[in-house]
């Protein structure tokens, strides 16, 4: 990406020349650290049900989708532009944090506000016994939003070592307060609640404080506008942000058209689901650039051939590994009290199959310069999703909405390999307009 008149940014993907940059230690440091956090999130959730049981755990699922959503899509994408207008000057930093810092407090202020309102109205009316709970939860979005630009400005200067190390930061102190909380004290939804705010709220703190102390010398009076934050993180977080992935409504659809305890047997099958998907994440960060290099449209698809007979074997071997030790993995590892949720994790699995395939496919056709293909097949996805939910939930509890999370996956696949097959006809036709090519631009992701 590049910036264009008017201090604009111009996010077409143009074509790169030369060989493709080897294997970093940054980017083996990115990866361990992404497993790393797998393995957290994993232990957390293990812990969690062993301390709260199925329905408190369900409550607890439930506290923890508001203000993770609302901090999401709250910050209107500006997160996400930080790492880019940073990276692309660092001498700008403090600037560009000063720039920030309004938006944030303005975002540490009303995102509470509005929480507490979703509470009152959607949650507590139902379940008023979590009150205590819901309250403590209030301390955690001024945490998430700290955290959110903390590592954002992190990443934009390339700090690796230290962002990787704030990544597992919250994860690992909510680990292992959860660890000691189970062997010294009984614990109840309310602590562990207190224990999750608390985690994110020392994470946030921290990672700011630890920016602020980095920050190089302010060399420069050139940074980008609020406006220009604001456009290009909008348009990042329409591209990057999935309904059913990343905000994960069919877990919010569970515990508002289901109870509590269903929602607890649910995110526990969910829990066993995460390593096919973060397999298909991490071929999808070199897919990507990989695809954006070649300058026809036939080209990328034969690129995107070669990845997908690496990764979906991988994908599918893993699959079917984790559907033969779920049902003796989830009563050994969570308690013979969340055994109900081993039907829920084979479906679910089968839905993170799809879900692997649609996101290479996506970023595939990222790479291709159709962007719109993924946001596409998700609309599909979310389309059929929330009527199958309904429909199925009702009937079948948590097995009938991971089936619905099953089916909308699989509706959005079919989408995007038609538009790829179409796509396939006009293979002649260039990634971007002749006129482009010869001026080559590192490939940036505008998410």
């Amino acid at each position: 990406m590049t910036s264009g008149r008017g201090g604009e940014v111009d996010t077409d993907i143009r074509p790169t020349t030369g060989r493709s940059e080897p294997l970093t230690s940054a980017t083996v440091g990115s990866a361990l650290a992404g497993v790393g956090a797998q393995a957290i999130v994993l232990i957390s959730g293990i812990l969690a049900a062993r301390v709260l049981g199925p329905v408190d755990r369900g409550h607890l699922a439930l506290l923890f989708l508001i203000p993770l959503i609302l901090a999401l899509l709250g910050g209107a994408g500006v997160p996400t532009a930080v790492p880019y207008f940073v990276a692309r000057n660092p001498a700008a930093a403090r600037l560009i944090l000063r720039r920030v810092a309004p938006i944030a407090l303005c975002q540490m202020v009303a995102l509470p506000v509005l929480q507490l309102t979703i509470l009152e109205l959607a949650v507590l009316r139902r379940y008023p016994e979590i009150r205590p709970a819901a309250l403590a939860s209030l301390a955690s979005l001024p945490g998430i939003i700290l955290y959110q630009y903390g590592i954002a400005v992190l990443q934009g200067l390339r700090r690796l070592r230290l962002y990787n190390v704030l990544r597992l930061l919250p994860g690992a102190t909510y680990a292992l307060a959860l660890l000691l909380l189970l062997v010294v004290v009984p614990g109840d939804l309310e602590l562990v609640t207190v224990i999750w705010a608390l985690s994110l709220l020392l994470g946030g703190t921290l990672s700011l404080a630890l920016v602020c102390l980095r920050l190089p010398q302010l060399t420069t009076t050139e940074a980008p506008s609020r406006r220009q934050l604001f456009s290009f993180g909008a348009r990042g977080l329409i591209g990057a942000s999935s309904a059913v992935d990343d905000l994960q409504l069919d877990q919010i659809l569970v515990g508002f058209l289901l109870d509590a305890r269903t929602l607890g047997f649910y995110v526990t099958g969910l829990a066993l689901t995460n390593l096919p998907r973060f397999i298909a994440q991490s071929v999808s960060l070199t897919l990507y650039p990989h695809v954006a290099q070649c300058l026809t449209v036939r080209d990328g698809l034969n690129t995107m051939n070669r990845y997908l007979r690496i990764a979906l074997p991988i994908v599918l071997a893993t699959v079917l590994a984790l559907l033969a030790l779920v049902g003796t993995l989830i009563p050994i590892l969570f308690g013979p009290t969340f055994a109900p949720a081993v039907p829920i994790a084979r479906i679910l699995l089968l839905a993170s199959l799809a879900f692997a395939v649609r996101r290479l496919l996506a970023e595939g056709a990222r790479g291709l310069g159709r962007p719109g293909y993924g946001a596409i097949a998700e609309a599909v996805a979310l389309v059929v999703l929330i009527p199958a939910v309904v429909l199925l939930g009702h009937r079948g509890g948590g097995e009938g909405v991971a089936v619905a999370s099953a089916i909308a996956s699989a509706c959005s696949v079919g989408i995007i390999l038609a538009l790829l097959r179409a796509l396939a006809r006009k293979n002649r036709a260039p990634v971007v307009p002749q006129s482009r090519i010869g001026r080559p631009t590192s490939v940036r992701d505008p998410a």
